[in-house]
C-alpha cells in the first residue's frame, strides 16, 4: 500500500519516463531530467501527455506501486496496479451492500447520510473560516442554512431525498464564492464537463487528483472502486472513489484553490480556453501540482496531539469504509 507521504507527481507535457536500475528517470522537454528512486515512491500520479516505457510501468506494478493517469483536463483515465488476490471478503460485502442500495435498504441510506452530512459540514467550515477572517463579509445566513440542510440529511428516509439536500447545499455554498474570492478569479456556480471558468477548472483538476489517489488506496486494501453507494455503479466510473472523496473535496481542494486564487498564486494566464471550456495550461498545472503536493504532505494535528500528513486522510477514508462494510457499521466519513 502506498505510504502517506510518497506520492510522485509527473505533469510536464511531452515528458518521458524510463527505468534505470532502481530509479525512474523523468525527462521533460528541454529541461533537466529528474531522478526518482523507486524505493522512496509509494504511488505516482501522471498528468497529461507523458510517455512511459513498458519497463518503468512493470517495475512499479511488480512492487505494488499504483500509477494513476489523469488527463490534462482533470479526468482520471486509468489506474495501473497489479491485480490484488486479497480482499475477497471485502468485495463480497461490497456486493451485498450494493444489493441493499438497489433495494433502498437502511444500511446504504445510513452510509449516504454520513457521506453527504460530512460534505456539507466541510462546506460550512470553509464559510465559517472566511466569516471569521473578514469583517466585511457576513456569511451567517448561508452558514445557518447549510447547518439546517446537514440536519435534514441525517433525517432523510431515502438516498434520493438526501441527494436533494446535497444539491441545495452545493448551490447555497457556491453562491457565496464571489464574497470569499478576493483575487482576479471568481465563480458563483459549479460547472464541469467542461469547466466554465478558471475556478471550476482548478477545482475539477484538484478533485481528479484526489479521486486518483483514493482509487489507488481503495485498490490497495482490496476493495472494488466501481461499487459505490452515493454514486451508483456505472461503466468505467470509480463510483466508490467518488463517494469517499466527497467529505474531502471541499476540506482539501476547495481550501487550496481559494488560497491560491486569493494569494494570486493562480492567475488568468495559468489557464487556456479550448473545447468549449476552461482548463489549466502547462504552467498552471505545474503551479497547482506543486501546491497540491505541498499541502498533501503537510502535517495535521490529531485528537491525540500527534502530527500526521494530510494525505493520511485518504487511507483513513478507505479503511473506515472497509470496516463499515465488513462489520455492518457506519463510518464512511
Amino acid at each position: 500500500m502506498p505510504t502517506a507521504t510518497s506520492i510522485a507527481f509527473i505533469g510536464s507535457t511531452g515528458a518521458t519516463v524510463h527505468l534505470d536500475g532502481e530509479t525512474l528517470i523523468v525527462q521533460p522537454l528541454d529541461q533537466t531530467a529528474t531522478i526518482l528512486p523507486i524505493g522512496l515512491i509509494g504511488g505516482v500520479v501522471s498528468v497529461g501527455a507523458v510517455e512511459w516505457t513498458t519497463g518503468a510501468l512493470l517495475s512499479l506494478a511488480d512492487r505494488g506501486i499504483p500509477v494513476v493517469f489523469v488527463s490534462g483536463g482533470g479526468r482520471v483515465r486509468a489506474v495501473l496496479m497489479a491485480p490484488s488476490m486479497n480482499g475477497v471478503e471485502k468485495r463480497l460485502a461490497q456486493a451485498a451492500l450494493e444489493v441493499d442500495r438497489a433495494a433502498l435498504g437502511p444500511r446504504a441510506v445510513l452510509l449516504v447520510r454520513e457521506i453527504i452530512a460530512s460534505k456539507i459540514s466541510a462546506m460550512r467550515g470553509i464559510l465559517a473560516q472566511h466569516h471569521r477572517s473578514h469583517n466585511d463579509v457576513d456569511l451567517s445566513l448561508p452558514m445557518t442554512q447549510l447547518e439546517m440542510l446537514e440536519d435534514r440529511v441525517m433525517q432523510a428516509a431515502t438516498i434520493d431525498i438526501a441527494r436533494g439536500f446535497e444539491g441545495a447545499a452545493s448551490a447555497q455554498y457556491f453562491q457565496c464564492m464571489p464574497a470569499i474570492l478576493r483575487g482576479e478569479l471568481t465563480t458563483d456556480r459549479r460547472t464541469r464537463r467542461p469547466p466554465g471558468d478558471e475556478i471550476n477548472a482548478a477545482l475539477s483538476f484538484g478533485y481528479a487528483l484526489l479521486v486518483g489517489e483514493i482509487t489507488a488506496a481503495i485498490l490497495a486494501i482490496g476493495l472494488d472502486p466501481t461499487l459505490g453507494i452515493l454514486h451508483p455503479p456505472m461503466e468505467a466510473r470509480p463510483s466508490l472513489a467518488l463517494d469517499l472523496v466527497e467529505p474531502l473535496r471541499h476540506a482539501i481542494i476547495d481550501r487550496l484553490v481559494l488560497r491560491m486564487a486569493n494569494r494570486r498564486e493562480l492567475l488568468p494566464n495559468d489557464f487556456e480556453r479550448r473545447d468549449a471550456g476552461v482548463y489549466l495550461n502547462d504552467s498552471g498545472r505545474r503551479v497547482f501540482l506543486t501546491a497540491y503536493a505541498e499541502i498533501m504532505g503537510s502535517g495535521i494535528r490529531t485528537s491525540a496531539g500527534t502530527t500526521r500528513p494530510l494525505r493520511s486522510l485518504i487511507t483513513d477514508q478507505a479503511m473506515q469504509f472497509a470496516s463499515a462494510v465488513t462489520n455492518h457499521e457506519s463510518g464512511a466519513s
